[in-house]
């Protein structure tokens, strides 16, 4: 559901508020209706729904019946129907988030104004359901594929607390990341089996249940983003590096069993985000203001499709594979689907 890597060194201050409408109504179809995402279909690969907001969209997640949209700004928050964009519910923060999330349920989220506290908002219902005196300074924050529990990284320390994101007890501390670099990240493989630890050019994927069997592949330059197949069986991950005796923007996919590079993926721009769909057979990609889709077995291009002016900062699959949903610099959040030829 997701693209998990979160650009957490990006915060601003601005209200929530649509500028647009929704340009271009989604198809009237039904759920049933509606068209799966495929190799053999992605060509017709059209925006069909943009909306503006005033805000950078720091997280962006399907709810799990694809039919609402969860956004997360450093100010608030809103929750969007499908279909239409049309705002059902918005929270504002009293003061704005350093750090936040949004939950696969598509109504909760989780932020900090302060790296120290965790508060849990169900957007419905306009309250914080639970607050989390963290123990240490917080790095990142990210939710489960379930929802369930709620990963926290910490500034004092490489390790990872997990917290129920019912409750708020604390279910385990994991560590098992060596780096000597003073940056890094970690959030939840798709599969909610493993953790994805990154640091600069090092990506680290480790099985929650044995943390020390952990697989690890490097890169030449900062890894922009990284990402694991729902089934946790493939990892992309988005850097630059030497290939054919060029250093130029690549997609590196590996097996993330045990760190075998299956194929490279170049491109003349730089490389924003990456996200699987639900059954792991296609790859977006963000770059610049292009919205790309990759066969992720093969690395073939499908398509590639222009989204206008701003950057692409966020993607993500809808659950039942007929959207993709993305978020771009300037406070655009967009739908493209499949549209069939009459």
């Amino acid at each position: 559901m997701k693209n998990k890597f979160k650009t957490w060194l990006l915060f601003i201050a601005a209200g929530i508020g649509v500028l647009s409408s929704c340009q271009v109504p989604l198809s009237t179809a039904t759920p049933a209706q509606r068209v799966v995402i495929t190799d053999q279909n992605s060509s017709q690969l059209k925006e069909t729904c943009r909306i503006k907001e005033i805000g950078l969209v720091n997280d962006l997640t399907w709810s799990d019946d694809s039919q609402t949209l969860l956004a997360v700004f450093s100010s608030g928050a809103a929750r969007y129907r499908a279909q239409t964009l049309e705002k059902l519910d918005s929270h504002t923060f009293e003061t704005p988030a350093a750090l936040s999330a949004a939950s696969p349920d598509g109504k909760t989220i989780a932020f900090s104004s302060d790296y120290l506290s965790i508060n849990l908002v169900d957007i419905v219902k306009g309250e914080i359901m639970v607050s989390i005196p963290a123990p240490g300074q917080i790095g990142i924050l990210d939710f489960s594929p379930d929802g369930g529990t709620l990963l926290s990284t910490s500034m004092d320390e490489i390790l990872v607390n997990l917290w129920d994101s019912s409750s708020g007890e604390l279910l385990a501390a994991l560590g098992g990341f060596d780096t000597a670099a003073p940056v890094y990240s970690a959030q939840f493989g798709e599969d909610g089996k493993h953790i994805v630890w990154i640091s600069r050019g090092t990506v680290q994927v480790s099985p929650m249940e044995n943390p020390s069997a952990e697989t690890r592949v490097g890169h030449e330059d900062f890894v922009v983003s990284a990402v694991l197949s729902p089934d946790g069986s493939l990892l992309a991950t988005a850097a630059a590096g030497t290939i054919e005796g060029e250093f130029q923007p690549a997609i590196f996919i590996w097996s993330a069993a045990n760190g075998e590079l299956q194929k490279t993926i170049t491109h003349s721009q730089a490389f924003n985000t990456l996200a699987f769909s639900p059954d792991g057979k296609l790859l977006a990609a963000a770059s610049e203001s292009n919205l790309l889709v990759y066969d992720a077995n093969s690395g073939i291009l499908l398509i590639s499709v222009e989204s206008g002016i701003e950057d692409l900062t966020r993607l993500i699959f809808s659950p039942d594979g007929t959207a993709i949903a993305g978020a771009g610099d300037k406070g655009s959040i967009i739908i493209w689907q499949i549209i069939q030829a009459n």
